[in-house]
């Protein structure tokens, strides 16, 4: 049997996960709105297809709350799921 991968609107990083959970029901727009950064970089950082800047994992690690802060943010952006 193939081994098959994450599929395409799958989070593959830790930072996608939790990015996806903080936002729960919420459309893209409107996280990215809150954050105040743009809904494209969020939806590749989402997918895991990224990796912010200083000034965005800034303001993700406002965004996503306690335990979160820049080093945690740059790490789980470089952290695969298991699924990969």
């Amino acid at each position: 049997m193939a081994k098959t991968g994450p599929r395409p609107n799958s989070p593959t990083t830790s930072l996608g996960i939790a990015l996806r959970a903080r936002r729960g029901e919420g459309s893209l727009a409107e996280a990215a709105g809150a954050m105040g950064i743009g809904t494209s970089t969020l939806n590749l950082l989402d997918l895991g297809r990224s990796v912010p800047s200083y000034d965005t994992a800034v303001k993700l690690a406002a965004w996503l709350g306690d335990g979160w802060d820049v080093h945690r943010v740059m790490r789980e952006a470089r952290t695969p799921t298991a699924a990969e």
